[in-house]
């Protein structure tokens, strides 16, 4: 080390000493208030137990024009939210042209592009689900196996 920063560092260590030694320290007591605000957010948390693997569609479905899948999907929603949560289903493309769900209160239909369905806030157990799904079979919609095309997510309003 140089002779300017050893006199550099012997004249920082002597002004540290010396404002550690003029120091006092005094006890006491102090009051004073102080306020905290807290946010926690919103969260809606789906667990899916159970889902079929595949759509299977017969050729008494094609004649008939729809194919019935009863309590395909099992699971449970958590949500904290006051104003309730959404139930999203995400659709693939397949041999149909609407989905109604079943097992949210009310039956509602979405498209075959999928949608949402308003949740009202049952509190902070968990909710189950045992959703029933009516396919509605386009018009050229084939007898066959198809991979199961709805996924289902959960989202706070």
């Amino acid at each position: 080390m140089s002779q300017r920063a050893n006199r550099i560092l012997g004249v920082l260590g002597g002004v540290g000493l010396a404002l550690s030694v003029s120091k006092t320290a005094q006890a006491g007591t102090a009051s004073g208030s102080m306020s905290v605000n807290v946010t926690v957010q919103a969260r809606a948390l789906i667990n899916i137990v159970s889902q079929p693997s595949s759509l299977e569609i017969t050729q008494n479905d094609v004649r008939r024009g729809y194919v019935d899948v009863p309590a395909a999907t099992r699971g449970t929603v958590r949500t904290n939210s006051p104003n309730g949560y959404l139930v999203g289903f995400e659709t693939a493309q397949g041999p149909y042209k609407a989905i109604e769900v079943k097992g949210l209160g009310a039956d509602a239909q979405i498209g075959a592009a999928g949608g949402w369905i308003s949740q009202a806030f049952t509190g902070l157990a968990p909710t189950t689900l045992e959703l029933s799904y009516r396919f509605i079979l386009a018009e050229n919609a084939a007898p066959g196996s198809y991979a199961w095309p709805v996924s289902v997510s959960a989202t706070p309003r």
